[in-house]
Order: structure tokens, then C-alpha cells, then sequence
């Protein structure tokens, strides 16, 4: 289980290699401009038009509009989404049950969101390390390929809209209209610096390519986070270590006990210390004509 952790500067090669796939990671945002490309369409202005912001909203999306040591607005390091949504008080002294409702709701739209990237991740990190070697390729017909299948992949995460739509599907309307608006200051400050600033060719970027390096950039960081999560929980470990095995549940569930055992210690840098124990604690858990497979997975780790 010699699994590197994400944070640690002193694992080998392996660590590099996925360091680089979690950086190039955020190009895969670009993925829901494919139907687009594949049609041979672009976004029409009324797409990329938000509500009408107010003074009102424009104090209420402080939280979102973060300025780096140039002024210009900044991504922040968690989906836009998420602030906002904090940003609107829903659990607020002087919300209503209406409110702190609609709030529980949307925060299941979020923990959805998170299982099914975390899926994403532990499901496909063949996919992910070809898609980071990709990116730093000059095939496009490669990333093409590549891209289409991570789109595949993420299907459920498009299940119902756009984040910011099934947030606000979530929320009452009155709290509905304001995370919209909040959203739309923001992402009106955020382009209308950067559609002044020439691309490397000289051209000035559209509002659409701001918009959607944007989202790479989000999307990435939600990856990296998930990547994060399922790393230190240990499940990313069984996942890899048990493929192509059958287990029973008691077998699953000592497993997984385990390579969390694993993770924890790797966060504390322990993991050399206890990592003889738990690997001969999880050959005691599987059956002889299991053990061959485990051992070959842990190889590959």
C-alpha cells in the first residue's frame, strides 16, 4: 500500500505523475463545450446574460469577489456556487423554516455533486492519468478522444442543470432570485476585466471564452478536491487495491477499515511504520486464490 499522499513532498515518481494529472486536470471543464463543438454551435448572447444586478446584490456578493494584488477578480478556491449560496444567510438568525429547508435542500444538491466526482475519480484514474499526459501533448484529435470519454463519464454530474440551476431549483424563490443575482455580479465583474486583456495572439477574448476557462478552472479544483477526498478517506486505496476481486461484505468492510487506517497514517507520515501490519492484516482478511490478485494490485499502486 505504498499509495502516495497527495501532499507529500517526499513520494517518488508516482506522486509526480498524479500531481500532473490533477493539474491538468481542469481542462476537463471544457468538456461541456463539446455538444456545442460537436454541433457546430456557439452560445448566443442571451446565454451568457444573468439577472439584472442591483446595488443590493452587489453588496451581497462581497464574499465572491475576491481581488488578487493586480484588482482584478479572482476564481475562488471553492465553485462560486457554494459561496453564494452561503452568502445568502439561509441559517441565519432571522431565517424562516422556509429558508433553512430550502438550504438542507441545496446542500444535498451539493453532496451529490461531491459523490458522484468522487466516483468519478476512484472510477477513472487510468482515464485521468492519460487525460494529464494528453494535456500536456500537442494531439488534439487525442484530447478529443479522451475528453469525449471523461464526458461520458461525467454524465450524472449534468443530471438536472447546471450547479447554479439546481441550487436555485432548491431554493424558495425569493432566496432563488437573490443567489442568481449574486451570481451574475459576480460573474460580471469576473469578465469584464478579462475581456480587455489581449490573448496571446492579440485578440481579445469573448465573454464566452472567459466564461468557460472559468469553469475549467472551477471544475479542476473541484477534481483535485475530490481526489483529496477520496485519498485521505482511504477509499481511493481499496478501490485500487481490491479491483477485479470479489468480496464479501465482512471481507469489504475489513478492507476498507483498513486502508483508512492506511490513509490516516500516511497524513502523519506513519504510513512506513504501520504499513507491514496492516499489509499482512489484509491478507488475513482474504481467502488463498484472492491473495495473488490483492498482491498485483498493490504492485501497480
Amino acid at each position: 500500500m505504498n499509495q502516495p499522499h497527495p501532499q507529500a513532498g517526499r513520494a517518488g515518481p508516482q506522486q509526480s505523475a498524479m500531481h500532473r494529472t490533477l493539474q491538468h486536470a481542469a481542462w476537463l471543464a471544457a468538456l461541456g463545450l463539446l455538444p456545442a463543438m460537436a454541433a457546430g454551435q456557439s452560445p448566443q448572447p442571451g446565454d451568457l446574460a444573468g439577472p439584472k444586478v442591483t446595488s443590493k446584490a452587489n453588496a451581497a456578493a462581497t464574499s465572491l469577489l475576491k481581488r488578487d494584488f493586480t484588482g482584478r477578480v479572482v476564481m475562488p478556491e471553492r465553485p462560486p456556487e457554494e459561496i453564494a449560496l452561503e452568502a445568502l444567510g439561509l441559517d441565519g438568525p432571522g431565517a424562516s423554516p422556509a429558508d433553512r429547508e430550502s438550504l438542507t435542500r441545496a446542500g444535498d444538491v451539493l453532496t451529490k455533486r461531491a459523490r458522484i466526482l468522487d466516483e468519478f475519480v476512484v472510477g477513472n484514474v487510468p482515464l485521468l492519468t492519460k487525460l494529464g499526459n494528453a494535456a500536456g501533448g500537442n494531439d488534439p484529435l487525442d484530447k478529443l478522444a479522451l475528453a469525449s470519454q471523461a464526458y461520458s463519464a461525467l454524465a450524472p454530474l449534468r443530471e438536472g442543470g447546471t450547479l447554479q440551476e439546481q441550487v436555485k431549483h432548491a431554493l424558495t424563490p425569493e432566496a432563488g432570485k437573490r443567489f442568481d443575482v449574486m451570481l451574475a455580479t459576480f460573474w460580471q465583474a469576473y469578465t469584464a476585466e478579462r475581456v480587455k486583456s489581449p490573448k496571446p495572439d492579440g485578440k481579445l477574448p469573448s465573454k464566452f471564452e472567459v466564461l468557460a476557462g472559468a469553469r475549467l478552472e472551477s471544475l479542476g479544483r473541484e477534481i483535485e478536491r475530490s481526489f483529496m477526498r477520496v485519498q485521505t478517506s482511504g477509499e481511493l486505496i481499496y478501490r485500487l487495491a481490491t479491483e477485479g476481486m470479489r468480496l464479501r461484505d465482512d471481507q469489504s468492510a475489513a478492507l476498507r477499515r483498513i486502508a483508512a487506517e492506511f490513509a490516516a497514517a500516511q497524513v502523519k507520515g506513519a504510513e512506513a511504520e504501520v504499513g507491514r501490519s496492516m499489509f499482512m492484516n489484509a491478507l488475513s482478511t482474504l481467502d488463498e486464490e484472492q491473495r495473488p490478485t490483492f498482491i498485483r494490485n498493490l504492485r501497480r499502486l
